[in-house]
């Protein structure tokens, strides 16, 4: 690679790595909020709601990239010509296609991490969170066990805890057991842990004592405990089975799910769109970056120029990625669209770079350019033209 292609490849890359953090940043945020629900209302602590936000990044990636690449080209391109180095490195004799080499050789690269994070990684991340929400929302004790309220775990058993500490353990334990209507115990303890086996869970109470009282002879005993256990096994509810979208699937479980997977038989369009969107979806790294250089590769030398380049490329790029969300949505009812996701990309690449390699140009964003620029300086004139008229009416009288 010639100097000059190494300098364009590291602005763009700089630029590229600048914007993905950004907007994986934003994303990431937005989808954080949603989980605050796992530390606020399911009584979750906050190193599992940053492992649930956290998995969720390969996937959001998927995302950022390709707008993350195409902003960064757009922006680099612009202030090469913005600083006149587009203009001096066409005098200098580089072609349009060693201009473009840089970036589409990283649009080549962000396709090939595209295609390895969408086939594993990112789905193997979102299958994750799915398990750990399966299980937080099925965890009725961290769900009940909240400090400074009377909770009811079932019918006849309430629970109030003064807090609960990083560690897990309970402080100020009230424990009413009045399930049995011959005989009612309360348990108080200074402090107290949920410990799990691997068949049973216990309410281990420390430093308390237990109030029993029999209702038929109006009888109370009062026990002192250094340690008692108490039995929440039964309370706990049956294995709650998982069951994965298809987002939230490797590329070799859609193309083979197993055929006792009843919610798979039931959306066999839905994986199978969802399979081809994993293949096309990166192909649009590399479209894009064709595509965007076809309105800021070329040196513009007035500022009008190059501010309908940037203008035209947005305006294309989020045309074509526009067309892609719409094929892939007509191809769960219509398997012909199939055609549709992978057509897009690649005939608007290959488009793309015979303009480019056949040295034309793309003018269409210069002449709407000109055209809404000369409209405005009609209405302008006009707008003028009734002032003027309405000032000399007013002198006149």
């Amino acid at each position: 690679m010639r100097l000059i292609q190494l300098y364009i490849f590291r602005r763009v890359t700089t630029g590229f790595v600048a914007v993905m953090v950004v907007l994986t940043a934003v994303v990431w945020t937005t989808q954080a909020l949603r989980q605050l629900d796992v530390v606020t209302s399911k009584g979750q602590t906050i190193g599992l709601f940053l492992e649930l936000t956290l998995l969720a990044i390969p996937f959001l990636m998927l995302l950022t990239a390709p707008i993350a690449l195409v902003m960064a080209m757009v922006t680099v391109y612009n202030g090469f010509n913005s600083d006149s180095e587009l203009v001096v490195m066409s005098a200098a004799g580089n072609s349009r296609w060693q201009l473009l080499k840089p970036s589409l050789i990283l649009g080549v690269i962000v396709t090939i991490i595209m295609l390895a994070v969408s086939t594993y990684i990112a789905p193997m991340g979102l299958k994750q969170v799915r398990v750990l929400i399966t299980q937080v929302r099925a965890d009725v004790i961290a769900t009940v066990l909240q400090p400074g309220r009377f909770m009811s775990i079932e019918s006849g058993l309430t629970v109030h805890i003064r807090d609960r500490l990083r560690d897990g353990s309970l402080q100020g334990l009230v424990l009413s057991d009045e399930r049995d209507p011959q005989r009612s115990q309360t348990y108080l303890a200074a402090s107290g842990r949920i410990v799990e086996t691997a068949e049973t869970t216990l309410l281990v109470m420390r430093n308390g004592s237990m109030q029993r009282f029999d209702p038929r002879d109006d009888d109370m005993s009062i026990i002192q405990f250094d340690a008692y256990a108490f039995d929440l096994t039964s309370m706990l509810p049956d294995q709650v089975s998982t069951t994965f979208r298809p987002s939230e699937r490797t590329l070799l479980e859609l193309m083979n799910p197993s055929p006792d997977d009843e919610y798979a038989r039931n959306n066999a369009d839905r994986f199978r769109v969802e399979f081809h969107d994993r293949l096309s979806q990166p192909l649009y790294a590399i479209t894009l970056v064709l595509l965007g250089f076809l309105f800021v590769g070329d040196p513009q030398t007035l500022r009008q120029g190059r501010t309908s380049a940037v203008m035209g490329a947005i305006v294309a790029l989020g045309s074509v990625r526009f067309l892609g969300f719409v094929a892939t949505t007509l191809a769960v009812r219509f398997p012909v669209a199939t055609v549709a996701m992978y057509g897009i990309p690649i005939v608007f690449a290959l488009l793309s770079l015979w303009i480019i390699l056949t040295d034309r140009t793309i003018t269409a964003h210069d002449r709407a350019s000109a055209a809404i620029a000369d409209w405005i300086k009609r209405l302008t004139e006009s707008q003028g033209s009734k002032a003027l008229a309405v000032r000399r009416k007013r002198a006149a009288q």
